[in-house]
């Protein structure tokens, strides 16, 4: 037995160390599996190895947010780039998952949260996003950049390849180039290629929706087989196309390389779209936080010029840390006015004061700027920002004069503007201070209401302008002057040209605006102003849209079906541009009825074999009318009566009084004898003379 034992003993070891040698071989043949198919996956998130450990259809990528500016509002989409050739659109509204959509920032989420749609796009970011901004980093270079034109199918665009060149990249006085590189005080600049225009003839004007990213792959196509040039190769893309309606005057990637253009001949249009590119936001006057871009000191804004405030040329660190001072403390600052080249700069330009304000002051010799030849309502003023950072807009409160003061409330802070010098102003800061006694003149409040209206050419539309004294209650009445600004062709009249208001008071004015006879239909912008002898804080805009409409709707299709007690009369839908608002139903010449339906009850009709002749006419918004349509004629149905195998007479629906025995919700059939019949005589049992049929 001992013997037996030793010789199982012995045996063991040997069985024990042939396991450890192929569990050995397995893991390593394991591993080698593992690895190959991440290998051979193309990406290591993509392999099998990783798969096991990662999270079921996640997805990590740069959050790029698109910028859509209409006249009257601004959008935002938003997309999530991988970095490896992928483009997911964000959609969905999971607050806390939106709450991580700030444009430039790293987000990992699962599909199963965040709706994201996969995107086929020609067009990637480039691996290198050194040249694209991300906040909280400077930005400077020289951006080599590709414009490429194109004509719709059946519209061209208004301008050639050489006039888009002269006013972007040509580097000449006044171009997109130049201005950046004066902006940014040397920091940016453009250069590059101005391609096209190419004609999508797949795409025609009345094409539906705004197909952007389609129409860009056919670009792209274009530059590369036709042009022999690599889009993705350049650090910024502008794609130029004619106006489309539905699509926006711009659109960009905030922060991002693409950017696309709807009126080509527009600088101001340029210089905002590479604004958004750089990761610049909207410029907004406060306290109009849904409005857009009414900064006039800002071509984020409504300024006409190129120009940045003080807020975004922080954000974009264009200014040496120098030239910006941060201030939390009471005290006076002397700053150098924005408008002067560094070199001769010898103080800071720009002053960050506590809750977000930016100070900037801009000086130019009697309120006249050299480079445009017209004074500007903020030149020799202190302008005042605030801006929160990252990808959010910046807000102009106001422009102060020597001795004018502005107080905020909520953050206990005053500025003042105490002097100027020949470069530059003292302001004075106050925190923890009171609400001045002596008033305060604050940019009034006006509005344009509707935000549209549609009339015919030669037609006379009516705008309400409301204004709103924003004074402070110390300040005495003002006299506020109305001005207006009307694309060609239109007119304008105010129904009265100013009005007095008390701090606090509202009133409102009408504008009737009238288009030209021959004014071809589209749409145009009014524009209403507001301005005081008190100073340019008075001064505001507010906008509206006139549509005309010349386009007739188009001739319906009617038929009738009859019955005993009506008609029916049903037809087809009208199309029209702007869309039908109402139908009129005449019967034998005279209008019975007006709907928005397609469809009508005549109870209007009797009997006596009466033979009734209908037509519609549809009618759109701007009151065009359709051609009538088809008439149809129709009388209702009738029940004879016969007495003796002979046809004496037949029901009718005649109403006496309104008289309903039967309850039914009609009048009470009436019958009418023809036949065989005199005054007052009977036929058999049938009585000449109207009767009562409570049989229904």
């Amino acid at each position: 037995m001992d013997r037996n034992r030793g010789v199982q003993k012995n045996q063991q070891p040997r069985s024990l160390s042939q396991i450890k040698v192929v569990i050995i071989i397995l893991i390593i043949l394991v591993a080698i599996f593992l690895i190959s198919a991440s290998d051979n996956s193309g990406s290591p998130e993509g392999g099998f190895l990783f798969g096991l450990f990662k999270q079921k259809n996640e997805v990590e990528g740069i959050v790029v947010r698109h910028v859509r500016e209409f006249p009257k509002k601004t959008e935002y989409l938003y997309y999530l780039e991988t970095g490896q050739g992928q483009v997911y659109e964000i959609t969905g509204d999971d607050p806390k998952l939106v709450s991580q959509l700030n444009s430039g920032a790293k987000l990992k989420v699962s599909q199963d949260d965040l709706e994201l749609t996969s995107l086929k796009t020609s067009t990637q970011f480039p691996k290198d996003r050194g040249k694209i901004y991300l906040p909280g980093g400077s930005l400077s270079g020289t951006f080599e950049t590709l414009i490429v034109l194109a004509h719709f199918k059946d519209l061209d665009l208004a301008c050639t390849k050489d006039k888009v060149r002269s006013i972007t990249l040509s580097g000449s006085p006044g171009s997109v180039s130049e201005q950046y590189f004066t902006e940014s005080k040397g920091n940016v600049e453009f250069f590059g290629d101005v391609v096209g225009p190419t004609r999508l003839e797949n795409h025609p004007l009345s094409e539906p929706g705004c197909e952007e990213e389609l129409w860009t792959s056919e670009m792209d196509d274009y530059v590369r087989s036709v042009i022999r040039l690599n889009p993705d190769a350049y650090d910024r893309i502008i794609y130029v196309l004619p106006p489309k309606p539905g699509c926006p005057d711009v659109r960009a990637e905030s922060p991002g390389r693409r950017s696309w253009v709807y009126t080509c001949d527009t600088i101001h249009n340029y210089i905002r779209v590479l604004g958004h590119n750089f990761g610049m936001h909207n410029a907004l006057n406060a306290p109009d936080y849904e409005g857009c871009c009414g900064d006039n000191t800002d071509s984020m804004g409504s300024s006409s010029e190129p120009q940045f405030n003080s807020a975004h040329l922080y954000q974009m660190q264009w200014y040496p840390p120098e030239k910006i001072i941060s201030i939390s403390s009471d005290g006076q600052y002397k700053i150098d006015a924005l408008d002067l080249p560094l070199y001769e700069t010898t103080r800071p330009t720009i002053i960050k004061a506590d809750c977000n304000y930016y100070l900037s002051y801009k000086d130019v010799p009697d309120g006249v700027d050299p480079n445009v030849g017209t004074e500007r309502a903020y030149d020799n003023k202190v302008a005042i920002h605030t801006y929160l950072g990252g990808d959010t807009e910046t807000f102009r409160h106001t422009h102060l004069d020597v001795g004018e003061t502005y107080y905020d409330s909520n953050c206990g802070q005053s500025f003042t503007f105490v002097s100027r010098d020949p470069k530059g102003a003292t302001i004075e800061v106050k925190t923890g201070s009171q609400p001045p006694t002596e008033c305060l003149r604050n940019t009034p409040i006006l509005k344009v209401t509707p935000e549209s209206e549609i009339k015919q050419p030669g037609d006379s539309a009516g705008y309400l302008v409301t204004l709103t004294n924003e004074d402070t209650l110390d300040c005495s009445p003002t006299t506020f002057l109305f001005d207006k600004t009307l694309d060609l062709g239109l007119t304008g009249v105010f129904s009265q040209d100013s009005l007095t208001l008390h701090p606090g008071g509202v009133d409102e004015v009408v504008l009737t605006i009238t288009s030209s006879l021959s004014q071809p239909d589209g749409t145009y912008l009014i524009q209403a102003h507001s301005s005081s002898n008190e100073g340019p804080l008075h001064d505001n805009t507010d906008t509206s849209l006139l549509i005309v409409d010349g386009i007739e709707p188009s001739t319906v299709e009617l038929t009738a079906s009859p019955s005993q007690r009506y008609i029916d009369l049903y037809w087809t839908a009208a199309r029209d541009n702007t869309g039908v608002v109402e139908y009129s139903i005449y019967r034998d010449g005279k209008l019975i009825a007006e709907t928005t339906g397609t469809s009508y009850r005549d109870y209007g009709v009797h009997g006596r074999r009466v033979i009734y002749a209908y037509y519609i006419v549809a009618r759109d918004e701007a009151d065009n009318e359709g051609s009538s349509s088809n008439v149809v004629t129709s009388n209702i149905l009738t029940t004879s009566l016969t007495f003796g195998g002979e046809s004496v007479g037949f029901y009718i629906p005649q109403c006496r009084d309104g008289i309903d025995n039967n309850k039914d919700g009609f009048c009470d059939y009436r019958y009418w004898v023809f036949a065989g019949c005199k005054d007052g005589s009977q036929l058999g049992d049938i009585d000449c003379s109207h009767q009562n049929d409570n049989s229904e």
